[in-house]
């Protein structure tokens, strides 16, 4: 019974922390999450990006590459053009089209799927909840960046594809990972 409790201590502890960085991580709580704020924050942003993006045959199927450029008014004096975007979706599109980005969602959210439900087990429908978690992030920010936390994402696509791991018990689990 007291290690139940020490456990949800744990847990509620590391949920207070992981909430307290993603609210600083997401910037527009800064700006509060209004009409104003947006505009302030990511207004410009997309607007520049889509007056820009798709002046060239091929934008939106391509991309513009990895050493792709988009219009910036916002962070570059007088204006002029940078290699970033602050969204993940927008970010794809600069560097590498729309086909990338509908192959890499549909494997995203069939991961998802299958680790949410079609498992046995909370190991896989926790992988499968970081990964809709990455995927919404990606609307404020969430870049595919080369990085431990969207090679985490990568390893929770890879839980949640594999039947071996889906189909496994809790209790399986706990003894492969030695809980």
């Amino acid at each position: 019974k007291v290690r139940s409790f020490v456990m949800v201590g744990i847990a509620v502890f590391a949920f207070t922390m992981a909430l307290g960085f993603l609210s600083k991580k997401l910037y527009i709580f800064e700006r509060g999450l209004n009409k104003e704020g947006w505009d302030e924050s990511r207004g410009s942003v997309f607007r520049d990006f889509f007056s820009d993006f798709g002046s060239k045959p091929g934008d939106w199927i391509w991309g513009r590459g990895l050493d792709g450029r988009v219009l910036r008014t916002m962070d570059i004096e007088g204006g002029g053009y940078g290699d970033t975007i602050e969204n993940g979706y927008l970010y794809i599109f600069l560097k590498a089209g729309g086909i990338y980005l509908v192959m890499m969602m549909l494997l995203f959210l069939h991961a998802a799927f299958l680790g949410w439900f079609k498992t046995s087990n909370q190991l896989t429908k926790s992988a499968s909840a970081i990964i809709m978690i990455h995927v919404i992030g990606m609307i404020s920010f969430n870049l595919p960046v080369f990085n431990a936390e969207y090679a985490m994402i990568w390893i929770c696509v890879g839980i949640c594809y594999s039947g071996e791991i889906r189909r496994m018990t809790d209790e399986k689990v706990k003894l492969l990972l030695n809980l």
